[in-house]
């Protein structure tokens, strides 16, 4: 046949196949669509791997000349008629026949990808990132919002499928996909995922923000319920080595960005509390304020468990309860009794804190022999104030022997602390309270101190020095006195002490 009678018969069948399509039952049609597709798969599995992708590459080629010839309004009338056309053949589908396609689908590009090369693979990640932002460009706020909404269905199904064996390897899998990466990919990764978590919070309302940050806490509180106390240990590490390099990588911009953001999350939060929360809040407040003001220079290590007893609260009829009891009793089948309970015994549970903990250098002070041996002597020359008591003088005490040794004095009366003046008299020694008026610096009163008693170390003079400047309630007022007294004086008292 010549070219142009090959053409006309072309046109033909291609005439003649339009008018049977036409003329076509739905089954039917459903029926051409099945064989068609197992043909082309008959097809493709007698075809060698490389010869299919290059059909596939040739396919594209072909398609995107297509749509480049198209208008803009002729491209998108197209993809509207595949969107629905898609639409309806996946609503004719059971249940099974879509699980089946994913499955096929899936198998079909797990095998075109080991046969890639990786310029090829990098060439149709980029083509397809860029055809998803081309798409999602073109999509409507309701159409991202549909799209969320059944993303969300889908992982949420996922998770809900999965057993607790699986759950607890996804951190694993995705921290040893993180190590094969390098730093270059990280980055781009994090700066990605960025830019899309923030494109989705400014499209989100305030609800929708608030909703996810309550689904957000849930989880996290189911998820260390199951955990282990060395897996929390090891989360907690890995978060924090991962929050230091973060900010080693940032600029003080970015700080003071991350810093604003934060300042304007917690006054979101605040504005968002009721009346009632707030109260409970200023509450909380007012308990840690005095909590500070009866523990001032004193350092407290709080447990990470609470200690929690069985309080007993006994009634005595006719008279009262203790001051902490309430007339509601709560139920304490859950809590259990004790041998020989009465039945007026009532048993609550009560959280109380934890024992306080002295400073850590004052607490390694105890393994040194010779602070040990000369405790009582360290103990005295800090002393604030000397003991004064009402001594009977009935009792016989040589008092020759008294320097020497330890002896016994009867008391009578009362037991008070003595403290004199605040400075000590011309040519004599400061003691206890005044060693922190005359002596400005720690190094003043370590001789101070040294001259107090015989035999003391300098160098656990100066470690008791610095705990109790730094933790002692006392040490700080009597410091601040001084400094008070002098800016008090005037300038002419102030030069004579300088």
């Amino acid at each position: 046949m010549t070219p142009s009678h090959l053409a006309r018969v072309r046109a033909a069948d291609a005439e003649r196949k339009c008018r049977a399509r036409a003329n076509r039952s739905e089954s039917h049609i459903d029926r051409d669509r099945e064989q068609d597709a197992l043909r082309a798969r008959a097809r493709r599995a007698l075809m060698n791997p490389v010869e299919v992708e290059e059909i596939r590459e040739y396919n594209r080629i072909f398609q995107s000349i297509q749509r480049n010839e198209l208008s803009i309004e002729q491209q998108e009338q197209r993809r509207q008629e595949n969107t629905v056309a898609t639409a309806v053949r996946r609503s004719e589908m059971t249940a099974e026949k879509r699980q089946d396609a994913r499955e096929r689908n899936a198998a079909e590009q797990a095998a075109r990808r080991e046969v890639m090369a990786d310029e090829v693979r990098q060439y149709v990640r980029d083509q397809d990132a860029a055809a998803h932002i081309a798409h999602r460009d073109r999509m409507t706020t309701e159409e991202h919002q549909i799209v969320r909404d059944r993303d969300t269905f889908a992982r949420r199904a996922t998770r809900d499928a999965m057993t607790e064996e699986d759950r607890q390897t996804i951190p694993f899998a995705r921290r040893a996909t993180r190590d094969a990466m390098t730093e270059e990919e990280r980055q781009t990764i994090r700066e990605e995922d960025a830019a899309a978590r923030q494109a989705t919070r400014d499209a989100m309302t305030e609800e929708e923000r608030q909703t996810i940050r309550n689904e957000d806490a849930a989880a996290r509180r189911a998820r260390r319920v199951v955990m282990t106390e060395e897996e929390r240990q090891y989360l907690r590490d890995q978060d924090a080595i991962a929050r230091r390099a973060t900010r080693e990588t940032m600029t003080e911009e970015e700080q003071q960005t991350i810093r604003a953001r934060a300042a304007a999350a917690r006054q979101a939060i605040r504005d968002a509390m009721t009346e009632e929360d707030l109260d409970r809040r200023r509450e909380g407040e007012r308990f840690r304020r005095r909590s500070r003001k009866y523990q001032k220079g004193l350092r407290t290590t709080k447990s990470s468990i609470p200690l929690s007893f069985l309080a007993v609260a006994i009634i005595f009829p006719d008279t009262r309860t203790i001051p902490w009891s309430t007339n509601e009793c709560v139920s304490t089948a859950a809590l259990g009794n004790f041998l020989m309970k009465p039945k007026e015994v009532v048993v609550r549970l009560v959280t109380v804190r934890p024992p306080r903990e002295g400073p850590a250098e004052l607490n390694r002070l105890f393994g040194n022999p010779r602070f040990k041996q000369s405790i009582r002597a360290y103990n005295n020359v800090f002393a604030f104030t000397s003991m004064g008591s009402s001594r009977t003088r009935s009792l016989n005490v040589d008092e020759r022997v008294t320097r020497s040794g330890v002896y016994n004095f009867r008391v009578q009366g009362s037991v008070c602390h003595r403290m004199g003046a605040l400075l000590p008299p011309l040519n004599r020694r400061p003691m206890f309270a005044q060693v922190y008026i005359n002596d400005p610096d720690m190094e003043a009163r370590v001789a101070s101190r040294m001259g107090m008693t015989d035999g003391l170390d300098p160098a656990i003079l100066e470690k008791i020095d610095q705990v109790m400047t730094a933790h002692n309630g006392y040490t700080q007022q009597f410091l601040n006195a001084r400094r008070l007294l002098i800016d008090r004086a005037g300038p002419a008292y102030q030069a004579a002490v300088e």
